[in-house]
């Protein structure tokens, strides 16, 4: 068709904006089609632009609150860290030196001074921490003290050749106790309650020779609180309370003694330690222990002691005489009294044969 046709065609009506016109010739038509879309695109641009700044201001408005009350606590931190840094007033920069200096003094002389009282405080408890210190090792110096002391391990230890040349007689009916005075305990014992003390005479150096009690001896009867002397009742096998020299000067024992190749322990009759360990181990601790020391608390340490079932025997363990005890047995009476009746001592014999005197 040619452009005089086309102009005299009725147009039809279009949805789109300046669409509306008529259409002069195609090249028109055209142009007017792609302004109609552009007006559209743009139309709908700006509704699309209000619809979110609508939801924009909405938004706002529901967070204004809490925005509000955030940007105040902020100021209120901002607020309060400069007031808690903000230097005090100063008249001029010459005082605040001055200021500054005197505080510096001022703190030296307050260190030298407790300084000072420090040195002076430990110069004053010096005295108090070096009792401290001694009354901590007091127990150990005290230990080595007695060790010290009589009997000692050197006297504990024997003549192992004559110990084992002793014959019967020598061992049963010794030469060195008055068999004959009526005392049935060694002769630096005396009886009392059936039990054998070391004598009044000997603790006390002949003031106080009547012994009353286990803890006590009198001068002179009739005894009273007035005339005796007393050692502690709380401390047991010591002081008053407490067997001969001879014997250990341990706790009081039954009636009778040890032979001559034995020694006690806690009131029975052992080999000694010495013989059995070649004197190396001289002092009887426990019933099958010998000890270096002749102290219970060094005795404690396993080093200083030597245990062996052997040590638990009597001294006729291997004398050679048939009629010695050679098990761990009490006191013998015929040791120290001629007339004690023979069953007295039964007890205390193993071996075959009769006890003769």
């Amino acid at each position: 068709a040619d452009l005089s046709s086309l102009a005299r065609q009725p147009y039809a009506s279009s949805s789109k904006p300046y669409a509306m016109a008529p259409a002069r010739d195609a090249w028109t038509a055209e142009i007017m089609e792609i302004g109609g879309s552009l007006a559209q695109s743009s139309s709908e641009d700006e509704q699309l632009g209000y619809a979110f700044g609508a939801q924009r201001r909405r938004w706002f408005s529901s967070k204004r609150p809490l925005l509000l009350a955030s940007v105040a606590a902020v100021l209120v931190v901002a607020v309060v860290v400069v007031v808690a840094h903000r230097d005090p007033p100063r008249e001029d920069a010459e005082a605040s030196v001055q200021l500054f200096g005197v505080a510096a003094l001022a703190t030296a002389a307050s260190t030298l001074a407790s300084g000072s009282k420090m040195i002076k405080d430990m110069e004053t408890a010096e005295p108090a921490v070096q009792q401290q210190a001694t009354a901590a090792f007091q127990p150990l110096l005290d230990l080595k003290a007695q060790m010290k002391e009589k009997p000692g391990v050197s006297q504990l230890k024997v003549n192992l050749t004559e110990m084992n040349d002793l014959s019967r007689d020598e061992l049963l009916h010794p030469v060195d106790q008055d068999r004959n005075d009526g005392n049935v305990c060694p002769d630096d014992e005396e009886l009392h309650a059936n039990l054998c003390y070391k004598k009044c005479s000997a603790l006390t150096a002949g003031k106080y020779p009547i012994r009353t009690t286990a803890f006590s001896c009198c001068a002179e009867e009739p005894c009273s609180f007035f005339n005796s002397k007393f050692s502690n009742v709380l401390s047991y096998c010591s002081g008053f309370d407490v067997s001969g020299n001879s014997e250990g000067k341990e706790c009081p024992h039954a009636p009778g003694s040890c032979m001559a190749n034995e020694e006690f322990n806690l009131g029975m009759c052992y080999k000694k330690c010495a013989i059995l360990t070649n004197n190396t181990f001289p002092y009887r601790s426990a019933g099958s222990t010998c000890c270096r020391y002749n102290n219970h608390v060094a005795c404690l340490d396993a080093l200083n002691t030597l245990t062996k079932p052997e040590f638990n025997v009597g001294g006729g363990m291997d004398d050679g005489h048939a009629s010695t005890p050679n098990m761990t047995h009490a006191p013998m009476q015929r040791l120290t009294e001629s007339n004690v009746p023979k069953n007295v001592d039964v007890g205390a014999y193993v071996a075959a044969g009769s006890v003769t005197a």
